[in-house]
């Protein structure tokens, strides 16, 4: 229970077990690196903000996938002028919170049809509570600069501990899904005339 409150070294106990027979000796300074990996285990612990600073730090490798992932995209679409998709990147944050817990990251991709103002967003919200993590997708609706509304309901992505990393494979196939769901929205509603 509470591994990191033991002592982890013989050391460290002999330190701590001197303090106790000498108390009147000189001021013992402990260990740095026993100090930094106590203090950094009781911060992820304890503190909301660090917790979130790590699970950020997690996600953050998986920019560089959605980024191949949309570019494999941009070149099946190169072949035909009619779609474009784009993205916003990573975004990070902690401030907000929503009913499912503390949103710390999100991804958004959009799909749009050449002369129509119609905008299809594809979201990944990445989101904690307590120390686990939901990466939720959802397809949404709108136009260029405007407020949007949702197309395709929030569906669970992927579960995972935040001190660990999401699996990136999952990830990027959900968000592959989403944007040919999108691309199949978009025409639809388009060819439907609205």
């Amino acid at each position: 229970y509470e591994i990191d409150f033991r002592f982890q070294t013989i050391d460290e106990l002999i330190t701590r077990l001197s303090e106790i027979l000498n108390p009147k000796a000189n001021e013992v300074v402990e260990d740095l690196d026993i100090v930094i990996d106590r203090e950094s285990a009781t911060l992820r612990r304890r503190d909301r903000k660090t917790q979130l600073a790590e699970y950020i730090a997690n996600v953050f490798p998986l920019h560089q996938s959605y980024q191949m992932c949309l570019q494999t995209i941009l070149a099946k679409l190169s072949r035909q002028r009619s779609f474009s998709v784009g993205w916003q990147g990573t975004i990070t944050q902690l401030a907000e919170s929503s009913e499912q817990g503390d949103v710390f990251a999100r991804v958004v991709a959009w799909v749009m049809v050449q002369s129509h103002p119609t905008v299809f967003q594809i979201h990944h919200t990445f989101v904690a509570q307590g120390t686990e993590c939901t990466v939720y997708r959802e397809i949404r609706e709108g136009q260029i600069h405007s407020p949007t509304t949702s197309v395709d309901p929030s569906v669970v992505v992927l579960r995972y501990q935040g001190d660990n990393a999401p699996d990136a494979p999952a990830i990027i196939a959900d968000f592959r899904a989403g944007i040919t769901k999108a691309i199949t929205l978009i025409s639809h509603k388009i060819q439907s005339g609205h």
